[in-house]
């Protein structure tokens, strides 16, 4: 895996923080091609949160609870993930200024719902 990938997470996460370090690799991954934050579940249904970067002829994941790489098809197997939603980097940053918190996202609370211009500045 190219390092560019590897150096955008340089804090050890806590378990519980694993949409906030999604969205922040996202956020520091703007400028990388083939990445996405997947939400979903795992290990029987726990909610969780990791990126994935598409290198072209394989797909990685990162996942920030761990702050590890892994083969996507393996790591989904061994922790019996199952992805309920993705978005790129641009979405990521788009929802996290709509909604004010880095996810889960409701449909509601998503930029598309929230419309173009509403952001945490200018909500009443």
């Amino acid at each position: 895996m190219p390092i560019d990938y590897r150096v955008r997470h340089r804090n050890r996460p806590r378990n519980q923080d694993c949409y906030l370090n999604a969205a922040n690799y996202a956020i520091r991954s703007l400028d990388l091609p083939g990445v996405r934050v997947v939400h979903g579940t795992y290990r029987g249904g726990l909610n969780h949160a990791w990126a994935e970067i598409d290198l072209g002829d394989s797909v990685v994941v990162f996942d920030p609870n761990w702050r590890t790489f892994h083969d996507r098809e393996v790591w989904r197997v061994a922790v019996m993930a199952v992805e309920e939603k993705s978005f790129t980097p641009h979405e990521v940053c788009l929802n996290v200024s709509a909604s004010r918190h880095t996810g889960p996202w409701e449909a509601w609370e998503t930029w598309e719902a929230v419309g173009p211009g509403e952001t945490e500045s200018n909500r009443g």
